[in-house]
């Protein structure tokens, strides 16, 4: 049988519905000979997940698993409003009832011997080692700290430190930046474009005593 990249396939089957590239990969996938066992196998599938559903029969008969005041106790605490009317109250009760069941189901499958899964990634003995701290790990963070003191009180050296990672790429914010440092940082225009200072703004203001000279003014005249 002849091997092809599932891969490569894929794209193309889910791609546009008529296109060169398709068609050449449905015939490679049309010609493609399965053995007669799994072809068998496949033919007829011997479960189905709506198995783990109950039967339509039995939502109509049987009453539902949740009455309508654990209904409504469980629409206030998830913040969702009421039913509007007993039609929709109904619909929940069914689809709540089918969860349940769908629920209880999947807990009677065995899963002795089998380790809960704590988080969905990788959890390889290489990627647990990568991501297990270790002493030589924190090396380098314990070579930055000083013991002070008679008590030996430990203190980070200010000007010891590692450059882990460095890039030729400049920081765009600095490309265009503008010196925080002036000698007269309130020497500046008067227009709004020449009194801003890369993020920062400065406000010119009057002494007091001009501003009252210049009242005194005004209302003399």
């Amino acid at each position: 049988m002849p091997r092809t990249a599932r891969v490569s396939i894929r794209p193309f089957l889910v791609g546009p519905v008529s296109s060169p590239d398709r068609e050449h990969r449905m015939k490679i996938v049309k010609s493609i000979k399965i053995h007669p066992q799994i072809h068998s196998l496949l033919e007829k599938p011997s479960w189905s997940v709506s198995s783990l559903l109950p039967p339509r029969e039995s939502t109509t008969t049987t009453e539902p698993a949740v009455t309508r005041e654990q209904l409504n106790h469980l629409l206030h605490l998830s913040g969702l409003p009421p039913p509007k009317d007993q039609r929709e109250e109904v619909n929940m009760l069914s689809t709540l009832s089918q969860q349940i069941h769908f629920v209880k189901e999947i807990q009677k499958v065995d899963t002795t011997g089998i380790k809960p899964l704590v988080a969905i990634r990788d959890e390889t003995n290489e990627a647990i080692a990568e991501q297990t701290i270790t002493r030589a790990k924190l090396d380098q963070f314990f070579a930055a700290e000083l013991k002070r003191g008679k008590n030996g009180t430990i203190r980070r050296a200010k000007d010891n430190y590692m450059v882990i990672s460095s890039t030729d790429q400049l920081d765009p914010r600095e490309e265009n930046s503008i010196n925080d440092r002036l000698e007269d940082p309130f020497h500046l225009g008067e227009n709004e474009e020449s009194r801003r200072m890369g993020r920062y703004f400065f406000i010119k203001r009057e002494k007091r005593k001009e501003i009252d000279e210049q009242e005194e003014v005004d209302t003399e005249r």
